[in-house]
């Protein structure tokens, strides 16, 4: 059986801003216009869009996502969400099987990977004693 993913609750986006150097005459018209902002001033960059003229830099920050654009991502995660849980209630017993089926899954793929590690770290054990005990024999027969 194939599992649906439960949808995840949307979280409030920070979208970039941004206004040109090149509208500004001064750098007095740039500092008011960054405290205007509804932000804190240091989260506000000056970057470079272009060259290195005046006019090629460009003020950006981040604000939260308009409220209808949220919204909207809201009421389609509550459709979404909607349908799940009508797919889960007539689907729990097979899903509840198929969680733990793959649970019991990887339980057996991690033993037998700890097997394989552990049954490693034994033949590199006795390939040391071997060699050790060849290089007796070696010592002996010098």
């Amino acid at each position: 059986m194939r599992l649906k993913k439960e949808p995840i609750k949307p979280k409030r986006l920070m979208v970039e801003k941004e206004a040109s150097l090149s509208a500004f005459d001064n750098v007095q018209e740039v500092i008011d216009y960054v405290e205007g902002l509804d932000v804190f001033p240091a989260e506000v960059s000056i970057v470079r869009s272009g060259g290195w003229d005046y006019d090629e830099f460009d003020l950006v920050w981040k604000v939260p996502e308009p409220e209808n654009v949220y919204q909207a991502r809201v009421v389609k995660y509550e459709q979404l969400k909607a349908e799940y849980d009508t797919w889960y209630e007539k689907n729990k017993e097979a899903v509840e099987k198929e969680i733990a089926l793959r649970e019991e899954t990887k339980k057996i793929k991690k033993e037998k990977q700890e097997l394989a590690t552990k049954s490693r770290k034994e033949l590199a054990k006795e390939i040391q004693h071997l060699n050790e005990r060849l290089m007796e024999l070696g010592e002996r027969f010098r």
